[in-house]
């Protein structure tokens, strides 16, 4: 703005014009504008570095997994080269505690297996001391070495509430402290049973009644394969390196979905659960409660006949890892494997995107996709023969009755 000044001349004045916004709002207006910015920028960052980082969090879990069944292998081959070649299960290391079940006190012992089928124990004593307590040991065995990867929790199986043992109320303590961890690891039974040769084969007497004998357990001779001259020793597994020791696997889940599991120390007492805590039949059965699939499911071109007690839900809690496979990523980390939420997952085979990994008897560890998984040759010892009996769609490959598995 400008005036005239007294000696006529114009004299500038300056502008006193109010600007809507001043200097300072506009720096501070700037700096609102740049913090959007910059918090825009960190969203897409963040959204573009969350699956990277979920998987990063999922390849440490499975290592952490391998690493585990990978000392399971070295502790098997130490006590097969201290037991001479014998493999740790219900028929070798098992006999410590059928011969002494009722006995006060005997299972108490961190060298003593806690349950007929326990190989942990057996195994992990070269490396660790482990808790005397047969309830306290037990969980040990699932807390310490379970598997990032499995989150899911068990019950202590209420329908043995009457077995031959005085420290059942133990494992309900333990478990009102904090929920039982289902298992995360389990040994194929058919490497732990013998033959059908030595059905009547008599491994002890019981301490407390030397009238009671110990029979060896032996599979059935109606179930999907039969065995006749098999003992359970390393050098009869067959090739070690085509052979499964240990697997990623959870049972027992109902078909009501809840997970439990046997405490006993000698389930083959009640003609129950006769895989026990710590084995499972193989991947190649269609009705396994840890490998099984749901009605409905079709492999190699024919329906499958027979389905888990889950009626396949199992699958993405046993398949929990997501380092192979073709299907689509996973949504969560909770169930890797699992194609959908809720009750729109199938449990069919051909959805079943999860891995396990095994541990092999030559010791090293691999990761199997279902369908390398269904193998039977992982699964049983090398001379086990189909059974006359079995039809297609009650395994999930096709093997002809009578053929042999090398």
């Amino acid at each position: 703005m400008a005036r005239w000044g007294n000696d006529g001349v114009m004299v500038s004045q300056p502008c006193n014009l109010v600007y809507p916004f001043s200097t300072a709002v506009s720096r501070r207006a700037l700096a609102r504008v740049e913090l959007i910015v910059l918090a825009v920028v960190g969203v897409l960052l963040l959204s573009l570095l969350t699956p990277a980082l979920g998987v990063v969090r999922q390849e440490m879990r499975h290592a952490s997994c391998v690493n585990n069944l990978s000392l399971f292998g070295r502790g098997m081959h130490c006590y097969a080269m201290e037991h001479e070649g014998w493999l740790p299960g219900v028929n070798t290391s098992g006999l410590r505690v059928s011969t002494t079940v009722g006995i006060a006190g005997m299972l108490d012992h961190p060298e003593v297996p806690v349950q007929t089928y326990d190989w942990m124990t057996p195994v992990l004593s070269y490396v660790e001391k482990l808790p005397a307590n047969r309830a306290q040991r037990f969980w040990h065995l699932w807390y310490k070495y379970r598997c990032p990867q499995q989150t899911e929790t068990a019950i202590v199986a209420p329908y043995f509430m009457g077995f031959p043992s005085d420290d059942y109320d133990e494992f309900v303590e333990l478990a009102e402290a904090e929920p039982w961890p289902a298992c995360s690891y389990l040994m194929s039974a058919h490497f732990s049973w013998w033959g059908r040769d030595y059905e009547d084969y008599v491994l002890g007497p019981h301490l407390a009644n030397p009238s009671y004998l110990i029979r060896a357990f032996v599979a059935s001779d109606n179930w999907e394969t039969v065995n006749y001259d098999y003992v359970s020793r390393l050098d009869q597994v067959g090739p070690p390196d085509r052979k499964l020791f240990v697997a990623d696997g959870t049972r027992y889940i109902s078909a009501g979905r809840i997970i439990d599991f046997n405490p006993s120390p000698d389930p083959r007492l009640y003609g129950v659960g006769v895989f026990g805590a710590f084995a499972s039949s193989g991947a190649w059965w269609a009705g396994s409660t840890t490998y099984g699939v749901g009605g409905g499911t079709t492999y190699d071109g024919y329906p499958v006949t027979i389905n888990s007690p889950s009626q396949g839900y199992n699958l993405s809690i046993s398949y929990r890892h997501r380092t192979c496979g073709s299907g689509p990523a996973s949504t969560s980390n909770h169930r890797p494997g699992r194609p959908g939420v809720g009750d729109d997952f199938t449990g069919s085979a051909q959805d079943n995107y999860g891995c396990i990994n095994a541990v092999m008897f030559d010791g090293h560890v691999t990761t199997l996709d279902d369908r390398e998984s269904r193998n039977p040759v992982l699964w049983y010892p090398t001379g086990t023969i189909v059974n006359e009996n079995v039809t297609p769609g009650e395994t999930m490959t096709t093997l002809l009755p009578g053929s042999v598995i090398p």
